[in-house]
């Protein structure tokens, strides 16, 4: 099972190092266009992958031998249409409209409001698995999770930024996190059923079909791209797209979707760790003590269940 953890966890550092090339990628693109592009890319990426490993089952045993062969994921998988349309649901929930519900909700509320949004995803994935599975959180999942959210909030209680719009910034990070959490779900139906690259390459391929009409919608005009753009995009494709939901998808062959979606709360906590790295900054006693909050927060929420005998 720690393998599925340490999976997750590096999908949330990966994740947590974004924020900062989204912004470089703003300054030239809208938050639609940011995402649509990223997930045409990773798409094309994810093909590519995809090809590579079948052109190894084809022809690894003459070129590679066995031995090499039997470490090649198969991309063969037999699954039905119900199973594919689970895949494209689960893409337009967790890729397309998340990201862009997510995107301009961060934009238009408080860095502090929207760490501490996002912060009670777990408890709405929590809330959701009891209405619909009937899985009672344990005591120590509830006291983890509320223990993460005042974490967070001591993270980002120092925060000074003002919202354009915070009401309407709330609510789209809301409407976020329920899309996240049925995204879990839908994914949790199928992740069994195909490999991780592969599950991963239909969703972006859903998701990327599912932009057009926002994009067009939108209308914004495409202006050229600096290297740092470029760099930042590809960080974003490569990194964000591909790796972390490469991970994550990984993650939820075996842990719930109310498991994954907590340790959506080390985030910000990454988040800090990697401003001190890169970017040099000064980490903050308050900072330090919210961490050390959101870890306990996080350890709790996957202590194991005691089994009654």
């Amino acid at each position: 099972m720690a393998v599925y953890y340490i999976a997750t966890i590096a999908a949330m550092l990966i994740w947590a190092a974004s924020y900062v090339f989204t912004d470089i990628c703003y300054g030239v693109m809208t938050p639609i266009q940011v995402a649509a592009v990223r997930s045409l890319i990773t798409t094309e990426i994810l093909a590519l992958v995809l090809l590579v490993q079948k052109l190894r089952q084809i022809h690894g045993r003459k070129k590679y031998g066995s031995a090499v062969i039997a470490v090649i994921p198969s991309t063969t998988e037999k699954h039905t249409k119900g199973d594919m349309a689970w895949v494209y649901v689960s893409g337009l929930l967790g890729i397309t409209l998340y990201t862009i519900l997510e995107n301009y909700g961060v934009r238009l509320t408080t860095t502090a409001n929207s760490a501490l949004v996002v912060a009670s995803f777990p408890a709405m994935t929590v809330l959701f698995e009891f209405l619909i599975y009937k899985m009672r959180p344990t005591f120590l999942k509830s006291a983890g999770i509320l223990l993460a959210i005042v974490g967070v909030g001591v993270l980002t209680g120092t925060s000074s930024s003002v919202g354009e719009n915070p009401l309407l910034g709330n609510l789209c990070l809301i409407v976020a996190g329920v899309t996240w959490a049925f995204y879990s779900f839908t994914t949790r139906i199928v992740a069994d059923k195909f490999p991780s690259t592969t599950l991963t390459f239909y969703q972006m391929l859903g998701s990327t079909v599912f932009y057009l009409p926002f994009v067009m919608a939108e209308g914004a005009r495409w202006k050229p791209w600096a290297p740092s753009v470029l760099g930042s995009v590809l960080f974003l494709c490569i990194g964000c797209s591909f790796a972390a939901l490469l991970l994550y998808n990984f993650g939820l062959r075996k842990l719930s979707a109310g498991i994954s979606a907590i340790f959506l709360n080390l985030i910000p906590v990454f988040g800090i760790v990697c401003s001190a790295v890169i970017a040099k900054e000064n980490i903050t006693v308050y900072q330090l003590i919210g961490g050390a909050v959101v870890i306990v927060g996080v350890l709790l929420s996957c202590a194991p269940e005691k089994k009654t005998k």
